[in-house]
């Protein structure tokens, strides 16, 4: 079979099987009159000036979901991230960055690499997992249970 092919069939499964999104691509999708779920009041929006005290300065475990405006994965996978931010509450903080927003350039260059949406996973200030693309909240709630 031609390489080429090969590169290009492999290409469009990982698209389909991670449904991530690569920092800079805008994606269409979703229905705008779609109603949407409140956010967590226990989720905390992460900033490059507040990460190091909210996070790497944090002794429990710490969930940062990276995610941007215009990735309809990331969408898809905020309703999740909100409720473990509130099954969670008290046991391990949520946090979000909006990879979008220039504030955050530093926090994208230096933990997203493949794309996002990427989860991931702090404890005393250290990166223990992470999960990219597109999961589901069981799959999210077992790295949680790995690391509490």
């Amino acid at each position: 079979m031609n390489t080429r092919f090969l590169q290009i069939i492999t290409s469009l499964c990982a698209v389909f099987l991670f449904q991530a999104c690569k920092p800079g691509e805008v994606t269409s999708g979703g229905d705008a009159g779609e109603e949407k779920k409140a956010e967590s009041k226990h989720l905390v929006a992460l900033t490059t000036e507040t990460f190091q005290k909210q996070v790497l300065e944090n002794e429990q475990l710490v969930m940062v979901d990276f995610w941007a405006p215009w990735c309809m994965p990331c969408l898809e996978l905020a309703p999740a991230v909100s409720e473990l931010a509130d099954d969670y509450a008290g046991k391990v903080k949520v946090g979000k960055v909006d990879v979008n927003e220039a504030v955050n350039k530093e926090l994208m260059e230096k933990y997203v690499g493949e794309g996002i949406p990427l989860i991931v996973f702090f404890k005393g200030g250290k990166k223990v997992d992470e999960s990219l693309g597109l999961v589901s909240k069981g799959d999210l709630e077992e790295i949680i249970k790995k690391h509490l």
